[in-house]
């Protein structure tokens, strides 16, 4: 992001005497306008402009637009409203089902209300001493390198909106804490001083310990909130003993959505257009991510394709985001249609019970050639510009491609299978899915950017490194020589990968062991192995 991007969006806002803030418009009516039914533009303290006109008191109301309840199709109330009631109660021969309702917050949403919400937040964190909060300029650098490396991929909130109530003193610690996690998990080892912590390690579980205690001490009333941090804090990660761990904090963020209803179109709810938007980038930024980890470390899919009809994610809904161009505009709306196939192929092929058939892997097959061809010009990989990082979104999009058609084709024993009925394993089409990822990781190496990779890249060099190792055990004098450089190229892409997501070097370490194993039973003894027991000043 340019300079001082970030000070740009938290200038300091106009008098509220002057305009009153859209979200208060929206969320706030007084008396008169509501009876009339006609758009009212008070806020607190602020008489709307046709109360100064008729000269009358102008009295606020509270709004119920707000917060949404979800009504599910089984739920028997959304039976009796719709098809019971409406029949005959609805004035409109076209009536429309919906399942959103406007509701009441719950909670005060004026810029007080929100301002005493973050105050008992700063209660808690103090008494419980843990309370870290950076000074201005940390903080405008960390939320600088949020929104211009992580915000592009997953874009769960509003970066407007959340910039201001930054400044206001009204951006809910729950949140900005996740946010924060994710942050000094990329951000460059300098900046990791500007936070006041010792190792980017410890600024990582700094905000974490914020966010998770303000979490279980249910500190924030806005469910989105909710939503938005565990997401984020689904990025969290300090070993294979945690209780808590990515997967179970993404778990919560698909249940809390699914409660609030967004994995359904909100085309027939009468929601605003910038919430539908919200929305819809939230629940998309989440079924990435769950079809991504599913993937990753072989568990069932947290969300099931029949569950859900939210519109696919277009760049229109990216509008307002300050992106910088078409690489960024189109990266998480490529990842979303790319999540539909990994998805498919993760049921199809690694499902308890076996019901593919050599037609869906065929479907697949041809799902997965025609996303590639269809990949927009300014996405498809030409490699990556160090100084500006041009092409890093195009070189992640090609990874997380390249990582489901290994899923799809990866053979299933490196001595051969006689099942006949295993249709899947190819391994002309995994290895040069693989050759690929290794490729790619070269050039990200060479620009120094291994930092800002997203997370997905491990599970891609993973899974990259077993198709060298399938090489290895299985190749020619030549064909090992190969694999090993290759496998070396993948290695080092973990190792820088470790230092900002600790599982890199969980991984590296369980491969390290399997090659010193094969090594036991003379298998390309020309691979050297560093030490990697202690990275970084840790364990693995």
């Amino acid at each position: 992001m340019p300079d001082g991007s970030i000070s740009d969006v938290m200038e300091k806002p106009k008098s509220r005497r002057n305009r009153p803030r859209a979200e208060d418009r929206i969320r706030i009516a007084c008396r008169r306008c509501n009876s009339k039914k006609v758009k009212c533009d008070a806020a607190p303290g602020v008489p709307c402009s046709g109360c100064q006109i008729a000269q009358v008191d102008c009295t606020l109301i509270d709004s119920k637009r707000g917060r949404t309840f979800y009504a599910g199709d089984s739920f028997s109330l959304t039976y009796a409203i719709h098809d019971v009631l409406a029949p005959f109660l609805s004035e409109r021969l076209n009536y429309q089902k919906r399942l959103h309702f406007p509701i009441a917050d719950g909670f005060d949403p004026s810029d007080i209300g929100r301002e005493n919400i973050v105050n008992g937040q700063v209660t808690l964190l103090r008494e419980r001493n843990i309370l870290h909060r950076l000074s201005p300029d940390a903080l405008e650098k960390m939320l600088d390198v949020y929104f211009r490396w992580f915000h592009l991929a997953f874009p769960v909130v509003s970066q407007q909106n959340f910039l201001q109530k930054c400044l206001r003193n009204q951006m809910s610690l729950l949140v900005l804490n996740a946010l924060l996690l994710v942050a000094a998990t990329i951000c460059d080892p300098a900046d990791i001083a500007l936070t006041g912590c010792e190792s980017r390690q410890h600024a990582r579980a700094v905000f974490y310990a914020q966010a998770k205690a303000l979490y279980d001490a249910d500190l924030d009333p806005d469910k989105v909130n909710n939503v938005t941090a565990v997401f984020l804090m689904s990025f969290w990660w300090s070993g294979s003993n945690d209780e808590k761990d990515s997967w179970h904090w993404l778990g919560i963020a698909v249940s809390l959505a699914q409660s609030l209803g967004m994995h359904r179109s909100t085309a027939k709810s009468h929601m605003s257009d910038e919430k539908s938007k919200l929305w819809r980038r939230i629940w998309w930024c989440i079924r990435i991510r769950d079809t991504l980890t599913s993937g990753s470390i072989g568990r069932p899919q947290h969300i099931s394709h029949m569950d859900c009809d939210v519109e696919m994610l277009e760049s229109s809904d990216m509008a307002n985001e300050n992106l910088l161009g078409g690489e960024e505009e189109m990266y998480a709306c490529q990842m979303a249609r790319l999540s539909i196939i990994f998805s498919r192929v993760v049921s199809s092929r690694y499902a308890a019970v076996e019901s593919a058939s050599p037609s869906q892997k065929a479907q697949l097959e041809s799902d997965l050639e025609n996303f590639r061809l269809q990949v927009p010009a300014v996405l498809q990989y030409k490699g990556v510009h160090g100084e500006t990082g041009r092409g890093l979104w195009s070189a992640m999009l090609l990874m997380a491609y390249n990582f489901g058609v290994i899923l799809l084709y990866r053979p299933t024993s490196a001595r051969g299978d006689t099942n006949a009925s295993n249709f899947w394993g190819d391994r002309p089409k995994a290895m040069a899915a693989a050759n690929e990822v290794t490729r790619v990781m070269e050039d990200i190496l060479s620009s120094s950017l291994v930092r800002l990779c997203q997370i997905h890249t491990i599970p891609a060099l993973f899974n990259s490194l077993s198709m060298h190792v399938f090489s290895l055990c299985t190749s020619g004098t030549i064909g090992r020589e190969l694999a090993e450089n290759r496998a070396r190229t993948c290695m080092l892409g973990l190792t820088c990968l470790q230092e900002s997501w600790p599982v890199s070097g969980w991984i590296l370490k369980l491969f390290v062991d399997i090659i010193e194993r094969l090594r036991q039973v003379n298998f390309f003894d020309l691979l050297e192995v560093p030490n990697y027991d202690t990275i970084d000043g840790r364990s693995y």
